[in-house]
Parts: structure tokens; C-alpha cells; sequence
């Protein structure tokens, strides 16, 4: 099982992957953040194998 964390600024971004990740058993949803900081907080204290990471957010973007 891959642990999957979603940083995206969009709600609606984040809505559509949880739907399509859904489909996949495989994967599931451990944390989710809507800003840059937020981001940041979330990948130094969550368990994750996997990022699903928008580039352009609030406060930041995802190369930062």
C-alpha cells in the first residue's frame, strides 16, 4: 500500500485525485494541505511514500 500525500491549493484538485486514487486500492490519502506551509508541516511530520505535488501554491510553489 502506498501512502499518498496531496499538496494542491485547489480543493477541487484535491477532490478529483482523491476520486481517481479511489479507484486504485492500492493508494491511500494519509494527509492533505492547501498551502505552502501547510505543505511543508505535513511532509516533516506525515508517513508517506508518495507526493502528488502542485507547483504553483499558495505562498510558494512546489520547487521551493
Amino acid at each position: 500500500m502506498s501512502r499518498t500525500v496531496l499538496i494542491d491549493d485547489e480543493p477541487g484538485a484535491r477532490a478529483e485525485l482523491r476520486w481517481l486514487l479511489a479507484a486504485h486500492p492500492a493508494y491511500t490519502v494519509v494527509g492533505e494541505a492547501a498551502t505552502f506551509t501547510q505543505g511543508q508541516q505535513l511532509l516533516a511530520t506525515a508517513d508517506y511514500d508518495l507526493v502528488l505535488l502542485d507547483i504553483q501554491l499558495l505562498g510558494g510553489t512546489g520547487f521551493d
